[in-house]
């Protein structure tokens, strides 16, 4: 039911996993489905990049859900899931730039930045493969920040459902960003 809706929506759709994304087992998994269920405009974002082509360029579309890590608390679960989370976006960072592509655009659900958290390792990987923007979902309540910022020359842009009121953000890759006025 959800896929056929999804399927229905004009444009090509592109998942990344969320935290309560617990259907989603392998990539695999998901496109054998796919494949049987005759869904073809949408696939994933994951250990991979996905190439877009706009009237201005080519844009890698690249990310992963991410992680919050606590350095204070130690978790050694929550530590272990960062780190695997920090291997799959460089995963998907190095696919695209060993394609050749220069103009990358990253996705996550999990943001990487917010004010009081900072993941150096995230931001140190987007900063080395020259991602320009930065988007990102999972702010739950949280809005005392700015929708769009930038930092160390990227663009970070919350995408998070119920910051929205759950009415979708249209993603323009090429235009400049404005900040959003809800």
């Amino acid at each position: 039911g959800d896929f056929r809706f999804l399927t229905a929506l004009p444009g090509k759709k592109i998942l990344i996993k969320g935290n309560h994304d617990l259907w989603w087992e392998t990539v695999s998994k998901m496109e054998r489905f796919f494949a049987e269920h005759k869904i073809e405009n949408i696939s994933f974002l994951h250990n991979n990049y996905q190439p877009y082509e706009s009237p201005e360029g080519r844009i890698a579309l690249c990310g992963t859900r991410g992680w919050f890590f606590d350095e204070e608390k130690g978790d050694s679960h929550d530590e272990k899931m960062r780190n695997r989370e920090i291997l799959r976006l460089e995963a998907s960072l190095k696919a695209a730039k060993s394609a050749g592509e220069t103009c990358i655009s990253c996705f996550m659900h999990y943001p990487p930045l917010y004010p009081g958290y900072e993941c150096a390792p995230i931001l140190s990987l987007l900063e080395n493969y020259g991602v320009k923007r930065c988007y990102y979902g999972h702010i739950h309540n949280v809005y005392n920040l700015e929708p769009c910022f930038e930092f160390e020359g990227i663009e970070f842009i919350i995408t998070s459902a119920d910051y929205l009121s759950f009415k979708p953000l249209k993603v323009d890759l090429e235009a400049k960003i404005e900040p959003l006025h809800i």
